[in-house]
């Protein structure tokens, strides 16, 4: 599993992929998370993981890979594509550990995660089914988390030309039920 926001972080994505986690490794699969170290929504690495580029850790049954990001509160739009930046490309630094992977499992948002996917797709040589458990921006711009000068800007439309690889390369969508009125159509799988 490929996930930007994992235990010991709150929130509804921690709390479903660690359920989704637990029971496949309940369920006699070995599991093993690649995730960032925990800093969602304070910035604040806890102190049990801070000074560290990679870290390997046991929860649940779960083996849980944690590489740097660079840790900032849950604000400020740079910031937090720095953020989401910084873990797609130190997960990267994951894959030696890995060992022999059958399929994975990415989480997005954020998005740049399903680039991250790309990567590992390539070096694993293996499909992965690309959970979109949310649609970005455009939800964020409906929330009002971005400013309709972001819509107007065309930043949806580069952030989905930005998507479309990892989309098209993936073995599997899983879209929220809502997808479908944002646009979302599972595209064919490129050659």
């Amino acid at each position: 599993m490929l996930t930007h926001y994992f235990p010991p972080e709150v929130g509804a994505p921690q709390a479903r992929l660690f359920e989704l986690a637990s029971r496949a490794a309940r369920a006699g699969h070995t599991v093993t998370v690649v995730t960032g170290f925990p800093n969602y929504p304070t910035g604040i690495v806890p102190p049990s993981y801070r000074g560290r580029f990679r870290m390997v850790e046991e929860m649940d049954g779960i083996r849980v890979i944690r590489t740097w990001v660079y840790a900032t509160p849950n604000r400020g739009f740079v910031r937090r594509i720095l953020n989401h930046l910084s873990f797609a490309f130190s997960s990267l630094a994951a894959t030696r550990l890995l060992g022999r992977v059958d399929v994975f499992f990415v989480e997005s948002p954020p998005l740049f995660t399903g680039l991250a996917a790309l990567a590992y797709r390539r070096l694993k040589r293996v499909p992965y089914v690309f959970n979109v458990s949310d649609i970005w921006p455009q939800s964020a711009v409906e929330l009002g988390a971005l400013r309709s000068a972001f819509r107007a800007a065309g930043e949806p439309r580069c952030a989905s030309r930005q998507a479309r690889p990892a989309h098209q390369r993936r073995g599997h969508d899983r879209l929220p039920a809502r997808g479908r009125e944002y646009g979302a159509r599972p595209q064919p799988r490129a050659g």
